[in-house]
């Protein structure tokens, strides 16, 4: 059975156990942006006499400057614990030329100790910016009531602007898009998904930037602002109720829109587009995968064969090389540390999903339309690679035992006087029998003969006894300490050694074989997408209504769109401030454009200008990592990959945790600026 579903999982979702790493990263993140925040909000308060004589000197500056002293003291005891901790990771990021110079040491990854000097220096300097919210809210200038009455106001403006209306257009698109898509039966669904949800974020996000960017700058064009401002009412309750009015008012135009979509996409589906997509799989993958008897060597690799292609997401392995004088079986080894109840407490003889999805390299062209042979092999965990290894080869023990008993039962099966197809199967029970009693004496069941196509998710319906059994026999491991705890299961790929097959490449990553934990309602998933538009829509109205506060309309307008733009190449950005790039940075790609000389050229090291030049590049990585952590990460958001290609997307990892969680982290410093933005402009003082 193949249906062609994949999910390329380039970076791995955060799970729940390196949550609290997240949270002290983003504290040492959004901290240094805040200390230097409190140092110009100190150095005004010094120099300029007009910020003195708005805000008198009070208790709230003492907690204020008390507390960025702890955040410049933690920041002391951080640059002493690097200096004198220094540790440099043993896998080195920078690219091959990088890595011979001295201007540019691998980048370094901080002590546990540093982390907390660090992180409890943001926390300082974070809690002394809040400190004036905290006031306000403690003395009751800022009132939910007056919030909600701004957002209903807001809601009015909105609809009263027509700007609501441009999302109307997307039913207009859904007339005519079927006639612009792929005609390939098996791509209906995830073309209709794809285009949905571009439609729907081009037209979300466009909406979003509009009424956060325009807001503000109009009330203050028309002097509402005047009026409001002399009433009861605070300035951040106007930004809070701006954002909060603009938030609603989306989140229901995306559930109307995603009503009108949800048809859009369903109508008229055929059999090969929903046995595709029309699904929202609950994948179980391996905590981790490695390769074994590659040609880099034998044993454990955390890599295999490299054919040469560009994208380097996958390692391939291939079949026996009959030229060599002792040919080894490489194998690709998913480990599994744990099994959820959902798969071992079922009926024995239940068949549970094993679903793969490959890329087939063709150094010939083998068989027309025929795949490439493999064998899948389940493996207790505590056994190591060579026993198995041993176990299966045709002289191990496993391979002997089978043959010795089936010709034993085949005997006995041939001498009742069965023929023909009722031979063929009690000699299948047979097989099937042997198998089983074999995987309990020795923890090995192999499936061979699998023909495996190139980028086509395919299936395995494996007995769930095998996960019990699997499960019962790992119950030991629970009193081995963490560090030296064996996986619970394995699983074993090879290449088989037939002629048409051991001369082909097998590429896989560690995301390309999952067991099937459930398969959950497609509409449910579809409107979790939806909601990760939302999510999309919701930074860059906050973007723009922080913005608003201090910049004029288009300004606001044109300052979201370059950090939201700038956010979709965020990975490349990253590569930059790492080094990774070919080509160096930009003086070092100045100077080989003028010279003529390809990335891979070694640079002369002794040299002054190079050394200058190399100085220059490193200076400009570091602004680079400044300014990193300003950027929205927009494109992890988006949810066509898992919608599309029927994947589900959970409630708790990967919405909340890997979606709702970063867009309330990321807005939070900038609502905490809007702030301070809008106490400094000249408006009426209530």
């Amino acid at each position: 059975m193949i249906i062609f579903a994949s999910l390329v999982i380039e970076r791995p979702p955060l799970d729940w156990s390196g949550l609290l790493s997240a949270i002290a990263q983003w504290l040492q993140d959004a901290g240094v942006y805040a200390f230097i925040w409190l140092l110009l909000v100190g150095l005004s308060y010094a120099v300029v006499p007009e910020f003195r004589q708005r805000s008198p000197w009070g208790k709230l500056h003492t907690s204020m400057m008390t507390l960025g002293i702890i955040a410049a003291v933690f920041l002391v005891i951080f640059g002493i614990l690097v200096s004198v901790q220094r540790y440099v990771p043993e896998t080195n990021v920078l690219r091959p030329a990088d890595r011979r110079r001295a201007n540019d040491p691998p980048p370094e990854v901080y002590t546990k100790s540093q982390k907390w000097a660090f992180s409890l220096a943001g926390l300082a300097a974070l809690t002394a910016c809040v400190l004036p919210i905290c006031r306000d809210l403690a003395q009751k200038r800022i009132i939910a009531r007056r919030i909600w009455a701004i957002a209903r106001v807001a809601i009015k403006e909105a609809w009263s602007r027509g700007i609501v209306w441009v999302c109307l257009i997307i039913p207009l698109i859904y007339l005519y898009a079927d006639q612009f898509i792929s005609t390939r039966l098996d791509d209906q669904l995830r073309n209709r998904v794809g285009i949905a949800y571009f439609s729907m974020s081009i037209l979300f996000i466009l909406s979003a930037g509009l009424l956060g960017a325009f807001s503000i700058p109009a009330d203050l064009k028309n002097q509402n602002m005047f009026t409001i401002v002399t009433k009861p009412v605070e300035r951040y309750e106007i930004v809070l109720g701006r954002f909060l009015g603009y938030a609603l008012l989306l989140f229901a135009e995306v559930l109307l829109l995603t009503c009108v979509s949800y048809v859009y996409v369903v109508r008229g589906l055929t059999e090969q587009a929903r046995e595709e997509s029309y699904h929202a799989r609950v994948p179980l993958y391996g905590s981790e995968l490695y390769y074994f008897n590659t040609s880099k060597g034998p044993g454990r690799q955390k890599e295999g064969e490299n054919v040469g292609r560009e994208w380097n997401y996958r390692s391939y392995i291939s079949g026996p090389d009959p030229q060599a004088s002792n040919p080894r079986v490489q194998y690709a080894v998913w480990e599994f540390d744990e099994l959820p109840a959902a798969l071992v407490d079922r009926d024995d003889m239940e068949l549970i999903r094993l679903e793969y999805a490959f890329d087939v390299f063709r150094t010939t062209k083998g068989l027309e339309d025929k795949g490439v042979n493999c064998s899948f092999t389940f493996a207790r965990g505590e056994l190591s690679p060579e026993q198995v290894e041993n176990l299966l080869k045709p002289t191990g023990v496993l391979s002997q035992e089978k043959k010795r008993e089936f010709d034993a039962a085949s005997a006995r099966i041939k001498a009742t006087g069965k023929q023909g197809e009722e031979l063929d199967q009690l000699n299948a029970q047979a097989k099937k029998e042997i198998d089983w009693k074999l995987f309990e004496k020795h923890g090995v069941y192999r499936i061979e003969a699998v023909s495996v196509y190139d980028y086509h998710t395919q299936v395995l319906e494996i007995p769930a006894k095998i996960f019990k059994t699997l499960q019962k026999s790992g119950e030991a491991r629970k009193s081995t300490p963490d560090s030296d705890r064996p996986p619970l299961m394995q699983i074993f790929v090879n290449v088989e050694n037939d002629w048409s097959s051991r001369f082909q490449r097998v590429g896989m990553s560690k995301a390309d074989l999952y067991l099937l934990v459930d398969d959950r309602p497609f509409w449910l998933n579809f409107f979790k997408g939806s909601l990760c538009i939302y999510l999309i829509a919701c930074v860059v109205l906050g973007l723009a209504v922080v913005c608003s506060t201090y910049l004029t309309g288009i300004v606001s307008l044109l300052m979201t769109a370059l950090l939201c733009i700038s956010g979709m190449f965020l990975p490349f950005i990253k590569s930059l401030s790492e080094g990774r790039n070919d080509g160096g940075g930009p003086f070092e790609a100045m100077y080989r454009v003028a010279h003529n000389q390809s990335a891979n050229i070694p640079l002369d090291l002794q040299s002054a200008t190079i050394d200058a030049m190399l100085k220059g590049d490193a200076i400009y990585r570091w602004w680079l990592r400044f300014i990193m952590h300003l950027l929205p990460d927009v494109g992890q958001f988006y949810p066509n990959e898992y919608v599309g290609n029927g994947f589900d997307i959970t409630w708790g990892t990967l919405l909340l945790l890997n979606h709702i969680l970063p867009v309330v982290a990321y807005l939070t410093p900038w609502l905490l600026l809007s702030y301070y933005l809008m106490k400094s402009r000249e408006i009426a003082n209530p």
